[in-house]
């Protein structure tokens, strides 16, 4: 009885992570001037991460990445609200008001210690330029070769948490890109990931410039390498949280 019991809990978090996952992208599109390459590992087999790419017209994508709050089955459907709550707004573009839409359907939900950090990354190929809000999530990074390596900017936290406090207001930043930039976002899953000295991926130098040295692969061979990197680095050679990377670079 023990057996089927567990056979059966089994097979229902098995359900539930195939409902989560049918949340995300089933394939990458593919776009004219961005090339994405994506890394998604669950801890378990329902994640918190979750991410998605939308192309609004042929110049214009926006970029998803978040992390809920926790894990579990509470997790994935919070992860699901923030997901499809984008998906059907009509103005992608107006990336406050999307903000704003997160943060009221998850309050909605009523589950008091549930909240979510979400990247939101419009990408524009003829105005060369990204405009963004970072409520909370680790900073991406934008490298642009130079003559003598590649340059590395951060898009920092301009928002708090979204869905758990108020938010009287939403600031978007803009930054400028050029041919062959590289944007690459994580999760924590990557910069917490600690070696046998207890020290961060993220706060090591080595980090950063392990990325530039595979910053000019295929974005899908950039994330590979990244979560290979973190294996690596970390002392039990394993993830300790859910772990999801997207890559997108801009086509020369």
């Amino acid at each position: 009885s023990q057996l089927l019991y567990y056979s059966e809990l089994a097979q229902e978090w098995q359900m539930v992570a195939n409902t989560q996952r049918a949340f995300l992208p089933r394939s990458i599109p593919l776009l004219n001037q961005l090339e994405i390459g994506v890394y998604f590992k669950p801890l378990v087999n329902v994640s918190g991460d979750y991410y998605d790419i939308i192309p609004i017209n042929e110049e214009k994508t926006l970029i998803i990445t978040g992390d809920v709050s926790g894990k579990g089955l509470a997790a994935a459907l919070v992860m699901g609200v923030v997901i499809n709550t984008i998906r059907i707004m009509e103005n992608k573009e107006d990336l406050a008001g999307l903000i704003f839409a997160v943060d009221e359907a998850i309050k909605r939900m009523n589950l008091l210690d549930k909240y979510t950090v979400v990247f939101l990354g419009l990408i524009d190929t003829k105005a060369m330029t990204i405009r963004y809000v970072n409520a909370s999530m680790e900073a991406p990074m934008i490298l642009t070769q130079a003559a003598e390596g590649y340059k590395v900017k951060t898009l920092d936290s301009n928002c708090s948490l979204v869905g758990i406090i108020d938010i009287d207001s939403v600031s978007v930043a803009e930054k400028p890109l050029y041919r062959n930039d590289l944007l690459l976002i994580t999760t924590d899953g990557i910069p917490e990931i600690t070696n046998e000295e207890g020290v961060e991926l993220g706060s090591n130098e080595v980090y950063v410039e392990s990325i530039k040295s595979f910053a000019s692969s295929e974005a899908s061979v950039i994330v590979e390498k990244t979560a290979n990197f973190g294996l690596n680095y970390s002392a039990a050679k394993a993830f300790r949280d859910d772990t999801t990377i997207l890559a997108v670079k801009l086509k020369g």
